[in-house]
């Protein structure tokens, strides 16, 4: 736990090092509605990569990992290139990898729940 006075520094470092995935535009297109960007819907989604992100980095890592400072020098790192790879916007988990991708997630909530893109994934 934090002390909210004296532990500011080091709760801000923990904080800058947590997994940010954001909106995305230009990626294969989702059918079939034909969706290039998940701007202004997939806020959902892209919380839950977040939190999965944080889960496997957790699991694989340790609570007290802290990935280099250099950009370069985390993408050398093997657990940040699966990373990358399991959430990449692909919509093939079978041929690419991409197990939590955008496309597989929106796949499972049509098949699974007959939700579409943009549709509330909530209790109930």
């Amino acid at each position: 736990s934090y002390h909210p006075i004296t532990d500011y520094a080091l709760r801000r470092e923990y904080e800058t090092n947590l997994f940010w995935f954001s909106y995305r535009c230009d990626f294969t297109p989702i059918q079939p509605q034909n969706l290039t960007s998940d701007a202004g819907w997939g806020c959902m989604l892209r919380s839950a990569q977040m939190l999965l992100g944080q889960a496997l980095r957790v699991h694989y890592n340790g609570r007290q990992y802290i990935p280099p400072k250099s950009t370069v020098r985390r993408k050398e790192h093997i657990f940040v290139q699966d990373l990358l790879m399991w959430m990449a916007d692909y919509p093939s988990a079978c041929t690419t990898g991409c197990w939590y991708s955008l496309h597989n997630m929106v796949a499972a909530g049509v098949s699974r729940y007959d939700v579409l893109p943009g549709e509330w994934f909530g209790p109930g």
